[in-house]
C-alpha cells in the first residue's frame, strides 16, 4: 500500500470517528431504526398488498435517512474542520491536500453506507419476521441507493470546499430534488410548444445535472420486477463522482489559509 494511500485512509477513519460521535447523528439514526422497524405500521392503511407496502415504507425511509445524511454530513464536512482551525494544521504537514479531500470523502461515504447497511439489515429482519418474500432485487435497489449517495456525498463535499454551510446545503438540496425532476423537465421544455430559451434551458440543465433517477430501481422493488442496467448506472454515478471530486481537489488545492 502507498504512503499515499495510507494518508488517505488515516484521513477516512478520522472522518468516520468524528461523524459517528455527532449525536445529531445518533438521533436520526435511532429515529430511522426505529420507523424500519416498525414499518408494518404502514401497512394498517390497507388491508390488500401487505407486502408491497411493507417493501415501500421499509425501503423509502432507508433511502430518506441516508441521502439526508450524506447532505448533511456532506456540506459541513470541510467547513466544520476550517472553523475549528483543524485543517490549518493538517495542509501544513506533509498530507497532500488531494488526499485530504479524497480522504473526507471515503469517511462519509463510510458512514453513510455503515449506516443503512444496518438499517437494511433490520428491515430485511422484519420482512423475514412477517413472511414477505426477501428478493435479490432489494439488493439492487441498495446498490443504486448506494450510488445515488456517492453521488450526492461529492456534490456536498465540493460545495464544502467553496461554499458556507448554509449554502452548501442549500445546493445540495436543490441538486438531489433536480437530480430527479431534470428528466421529466428535459421532457416538459422539449414539447414542441416550449419556447427555444426553454428548450436551451431544459438542455442545460439535463447535460449538468446528474440523472439520479438512473440510479433508482423502486418500481422494480415494488413489483418485483427484474432490474436492467445496474453496471451502466453505477458507472454513470462514478464518472458524476469523479467529476465533483476533481473540481473539489482543484478548489480546495487553491485555497489560502493564512
Amino acid at each position: 500500500m502507498s504512503h499515499y494511500v495510507r494518508l488517505m485512509l488515516v484521513v477516512a477513519s478520522q472522518t468516520f470517528r468524528d461523524a459517528r460521535r455527532n449525536k445529531i447523528f445518533y438521533a436520526t439514526f435511532a429515529f430511522a431504526l426505529l420507523v424500519v422497524a416498525n414499518a408494518t405500521l404502514f401497512t394498517e392503511v390497507t388491508i390488500t398488498e401487505l407486502d408491497r407496502i411493507l417493501v415501500d415504507a421499509g425501503f423509502a425511509v432507508i433511502s430518506v435517512f441516508a441521502l439526508l445524511l450524506t447532505v448533511f454530513v456532506g456540506v459541513g464536512i470541510i467547513n466544520r474542520e476550517i472553523d475549528r482551525k483543524s485543517s490549518y494544521v493538517v495542509v501544513s504537514r506533509s498530507l497532500p491536500r488531494s488526499a485530504y479531500i479524497v480522504g473526507k470523502y471515503l469517511g462519509l461515504l463510510a458512514i453513510v453506507w455503515f449506516a443503512t447497511a444496518v438499517l437494511l439489515l433490520v428491515f430485511v429482519a422484519v420482512m423475514v419476521a412477517y413472511k414477505a418474500p426477501v428478493s435479490a432485487t432489494l439488493l439492487w435497489a441498495y446498490m443504486g441507493l448506494l450510488g445515488e449517495t456517492a453521488v450526492v456525498g461529492a456534490f456536498a463535499v465540493l460545495c464544502s470546499c467553496v461554499a458556507s454551510s448554509v449554502v452548501s446545503a442549500f445546493a445540495s438540496g436543490v441538486m438531489l430534488v433536480g437530480g430527479h425532476l431534470v428528466e421529466n423537465m428535459h421532457a416538459w421544455t422539449s414539447r414542441g410548444a416550449a419556447s427555444a430559451l426553454s428548450r436551451t434551458l431544459g438542455n442545460v440543465v439535463y447535460y449538468t445535472l446528474p440523472n439520479l433517477e438512473r440510479l433508482s430501481f423502486k418500481t422494480e422493488l415494488t413489483y418485483q420486477l427484474p432490474v436492467y442496467g445496474l453496471a451502466p448506472a453505477l458507472l454513470y454515478a462514478m464518472t458524476y463522482v469523479a467529476f465533483f471530486m476533481a473540481i473539489a481537489v482543484v478548489a480546495f488545492s487553491r485555497r489560502d489559509f493564512r
